[in-house]
């Protein structure tokens, strides 16, 4: 499931936001994949993932911005769920 949900991810910010394959666009899609694995033992917390990643979707959509930092936005949210991941893992799900 980690690997669709990151291939996903990929397709649909490239197409939104960046219209290119850049280095941090396949970056982030890998942190998001090691993320969605780390705790794909909680299928709660993958939910609350997922549901976090659609909902800085829908709002940056409707955000009035350019498409150069809409892009860096969406893309760097990866960062941020591998941190709350790891800190998940090592304080609940261990």
């Amino acid at each position: 499931m980690a690997g669709i949900v990151a291939l996903v991810y990929f397709v649909v910010g490239c197409v939104a936001f960046t219209r290119k394959i850049k280095l941090f666009t396949i970056a982030s899609t890998l942190l998001l994949f090691a993320a969605l694995k780390i705790i794909a033992v909680s299928q709660p917390v993958t939910l609350v993932f997922i549901a976090l990643l659609v909902i800085a979707f829908a709002v940056l959509l409707v955000m009035k911005s350019e498409r150069d930092n809409k892009s860096v936005f969406y893309f760097s949210l990866p960062c941020w769920l591998l941190i709350g991941a790891v800190l998940i893992h090592l304080f609940y799900l261990t």
